[in-house]
């Protein structure tokens, strides 16, 4: 992936643009389209910048910013331990679109401006503001659920629903690119492209994920053999059917895990240790699901 994208620092910020940020470049120059890119671009930048502002206004650290075609991925310090702010700033940038709309249609009421590039400036931010809205990350809307969600289920859990669903999205979107080319002969090519893109993005997401997964098995692993106090018991409820690495991902950040498994009806079949868990991990059986590990005893 790294081969797919340049990087660079600005104010101790990593700006990573990913080289499929080409593809509205080649759409507008073949298409002699600069002035609607220049116009599509200040939305978009204008859209980060709302982003931005309620960051630096909420005290927050911007680590990391990675542009794509469908908008920009914000990797925020500290924004995990505050779920409550991450709805204010991702409805900054919708919001900011939506300004923007309004102020164009006043000042197209006034009549001082009329013409394509007015409706192209209109059609643009309203397009960017409802498109952000879908409920899949990294679009705005998927930073809401995901706020919404990481209350109620954590946020590890969170963002693995949220991965799923991004492919489901994804899917969808090809699939009505083409359906419309098929039927219409309307071949919608943006809306494939942005498919594609969100499945690539859940895909690394759920990979991402699983890392994560595994580097807190092992520092639990590493404190626990530093305690010299009893650690906290954490219960955790499963169905046998769960594999390891979905149930590891549910382990909190202190305490030790037991593992109460059941079946379908809610019948206890038998517990399994944080342990066993680890140690089904390093022996490569992180996919096994819990109903196997019990039945190897």
């Amino acid at each position: 992936m790294r081969r797919l994208q340049l990087a660079f620092y600005l104010r101790g910020t990593e700006i990573v643009v990913h080289y499929s940020l080409l593809l509205p470049v080649i759409w507008a120059v073949a298409g002699d389209r600069l002035w609607e890119l220049a116009l599509l671009c200040g939305a978009l930048l204008t859209h980060e910048l709302a982003h931005l502002l309620v960051i630096n206004g909420y005290g927050l650290k911007l680590h990391r910013v990675i542009i794509l075609p469908i908008g920009a991925r914000m990797e925020i310090s500290g924004l995990s331990d505050r779920m409550d702010l991450e709805a204010p700033v991702a409805l900054a940038g919708p919001l900011n679109n939506f300004f923007l709309l309004g102020l164009g249609l006043l000042v197209g009421s006034t009549g001082v401006v009329d013409g394509y590039l007015w409706e192209f400036f209109l059609s643009a931010n309203l397009v960017l503001a409802m498109f952000n809205l879908i409920p899949v990350l990294p679009l705005d809307g998927g930073r809401l659920l995901r706020s919404y969600l990481g209350e109620t289920v954590g946020l590890v859990q969170a963002e693995r629903m949220m991965a799923h669903w991004g492919t489901y999205w994804g899917l969808g979107f090809v699939a009505l690119a083409a359906y419309l080319a098929i039927r219409y002969d309307l071949f919608l090519w943006v809306l494939c492209a942005m498919g594609v893109l969100l499945m690539i993005h859940s895909r690394s997401q759920l990979s991402q994920l699983s890392v994560r997964s595994l580097q807190n098995l092992y520092h639990r692993k590493r404190n626990a053999e530093k305690r010299v106090h009893p650690p906290h018991i954490e219960h955790i409820p499963a169905y046998s059917s769960e594999t390891v690495v979905s149930v590891s991902k549910r382990f909190g950040r202190h305490g030790y895990a037991i593992i109460w498994v059941l079946d379908e009806s809610l019948i206890l079949v038998g517990t399994l240790t944080e342990q066993q868990l680890r140690a089904a991990v390093n022996e490569g059986k992180a996919r096994r699901s819990l109903g196997e590990l019990l039945d190897k005893q």
